[in-house]
C-alpha cells in the first residue's frame, strides 16, 4: 500500500511548503494532468484506490475530522481493507 499526496494545480502552496516536516510524499497536479479536475477531487479528499487503481471511495477529512476516533477508525479500516489482499 502506499500514501501520497496531491496538490491542486496552480496552488499557492508549493510542493516544498506542503513537505516542511512531513515524511508523506507530494505530488503536484499540473493543469494538463488535471488529476483533481478529471476525479471530482475536492479539497482534503482522502482518494482510496484498489490495486489497480480504481476509485473505491472518497473520504473527505473536512466532512470527517480525523480527531474523532469513529472517524479515525473508519478511515484506518478502509485502508486495511483495501490494503489486505483476498485469501
Amino acid at each position: 500500500m502506499s500514501v501520497l499526496g496531491v496538490g491542486l494545480a496552480d496552488s499557492w502552496r508549493s510542493i516544498e511548503e506542503m513537505c516542511q516536516g512531513r515524511d508523506l510524499p507530494w505530488l503536484q497536479d499540473t493543469a494538463d494532468a488535471d488529476w483533481w479536475g478529471r476525479d471530482g477531487v475536492d479539497y482534503r479528499d482522502v482518494v482510496v484506490l484498489d490495486p489497480t487503481g480504481d476509485v473505491v471511495e472518497v473520504y473527505n477529512l473536512t466532512r470527517n475530522d480525523l480527531g474523532e476516533a469513529e472517524n479515525y477508525t473508519a478511515l484506518l479500516s478502509l485502508l486495511r481493507e483495501v490494503a489486505t489482499p483476498p485469501p
